[in-house]
């Protein structure tokens, strides 16, 4: 529900973004004031409370835990850099490093950004067919999706939208066309979309 809900407003953001005189850098700016500031706040929080339970109880369960916290003395380069950007769920297996979670709250924000990322690039190369090339990278994703059980595939890299979430989000951007736009071939492709999915 969150991400069918960050859908909606973000397909809202980018619809009024889309119209004014610089609008990638309108909306990029935008997105990054959204996120980044409080984020990086919280992941200084996050390594002060790590680097004091690293000192106090450093033989603690939860530093054992699958995908949970690694002490700060262990944590590499990559692994804060991976972090900060908000790429950690699913680049560091594309590059072959250890994946770190400084703070495990955070896999939502990076599904947040890979979808920021999308409708940036529509927005940058398409900015009139906003809703056109929503769907246009939902379609093919939703018959991966549908497909991928029944062939048998193998699963498709762990923490990108490609595990199915981008549906959630189209989702959210359909409800938002549907409520705002009158147009009965893109009514019909947000419930042809629904069906497939389900």
């Amino acid at each position: 529900l969150f991400f069918v809900i960050s859908g909606y407003c973000i397909a809202a953001a980018a619809d009024s973004t889309r119209r004014k005189e610089k609008p990638l850098k309108t909306y990029t700016s935008r997105r990054a004031r959204r996120i980044y500031p409080t984020y990086a706040v919280w992941l200084l929080c996050m390594t002060c409370l790590l680097v004091l339970a690293e000192c106090v109880i450093p033989h603690a369960g939860f530093w054992r835990a699958k995908d949970g916290f690694v002490p700060v003395s262990r944590m590499h380069l990559t692994g804060w850099l991976t972090n900060l950007g908000l790429v950690h769920t699913w680049l560091p297996s594309m590059i072959g490093v250890q994946k770190i979670n400084s703070t495990v709250v955070a896999w939502t924000l990076c599904y947040e950004v890979q979808f920021y990322a999308v409708i940036g690039a529509i927005i940058a190369f398409a900015p009139r067919q906003l809703f056109a090339g929503v769907w246009l990278v939902s379609a093919p994703l939703a018959i991966l999706f549908v497909l991928q059980p029944i062939l048998g595939l193998e699963a498709p890299i762990d923490g990108t939208f490609l595990d199915g979430r981008w549906l959630q989000f189209a989702m959210g951007v359909g409800v938002y066309q549907f409520a705002n736009y009158d147009k009965s071939w893109s009514k019909a492709a947000f419930i042809g979309l629904l069906l497939l999915v389900a």
